[in-house]
């Protein structure tokens, strides 16, 4: 029978007991919901806990669970997509952070546990993003740091690490002029006219500017 702790308010635990009989140990992993209304349903909360219950089990059983302690950036990026941006982030916001982490930030962080990563680490990583860009704008700076930020700031959400190390790193500070406002009927044709004509690249970084 599926053993499931109730840790806090949107926060539980499932334990799964692995190993032969007399060196028997225990397995734990935390989770947390955000759906208000699964939340409410007693019936339905059990349902679903029970599911990822036998989900744990099954990728201990058959070796494929990784303890947080050792998911490194790469894989927790993997989960964050599937779980959280494909449902809660936009076309265009996906399109951004995917372009910019696979050219830049999992190069670097790629292979770090993440329980590893400090705030050193990312103030190293912007400054050399800086150093190698030498005329590039605050904004592009700052939107680098904020994927970083929002991120790790999941991984803490989901209790796979003790805190997100970027918000002990200064917010950069960004540069702003005042700029004619477009409607919403223009961007969503200057949007439409880059996917039809623009090269990824400055497809990325025009539709960032709009949305960063």
């Amino acid at each position: 029978m599926p053993s499931i702790e109730k840790r806090g308010e949107k926060s539980f635990r499932l334990i799964v007991e692995v190993g032969t009989k007399g060196k028997r140990k225990k397995e734990r992993k935390s989770i947390r919901i955000e759906d208000p209304a699964l939340l409410k349903s007693k019936r339905k909360l059990r349902a679903y806990l029970e599911e990822e219950w036998y989900k744990f089990k099954a990728e201990i059983e058959a070796g494929a669970y990784i303890k947080p302690e050792k998911r490194t950036f790469n894989m927790f990026v993997t989960d964050w997509e599937s779980k959280y941006a494909l449902d809660h982030l936009d076309d265009k916001t996906i399109e951004t952070y995917e372009y910019i982490m696979g050219k830049e930030i999992k190069p670097w962080f790629g292979d770090m546990y993440l329980e590893d990563i400090q705030p050193i680490h990312i103030l190293n990583f912007l400054d050399e993003y800086k150093k190698q860009n030498e005329n590039i704008s605050s904004s592009s700076i700052h939107a680098r740091y904020r994927i970083i930020r929002d991120i790790l700031g999941k991984a803490a959400d989901w209790k796979i690490i003790k805190e997100n190390p970027a918000l002990s790193v200064k917010r950069p500070k960004q540069e702003y002029r005042e700029y004619e406002i477009y409607t919403e009927e223009e961007i969503q044709y200057i949007f439409q006219l880059l996917d039809q004509y623009a090269p990824l690249r400055n497809r990325v970084f025009i539709k960032f500017a709009f949305t960063g």
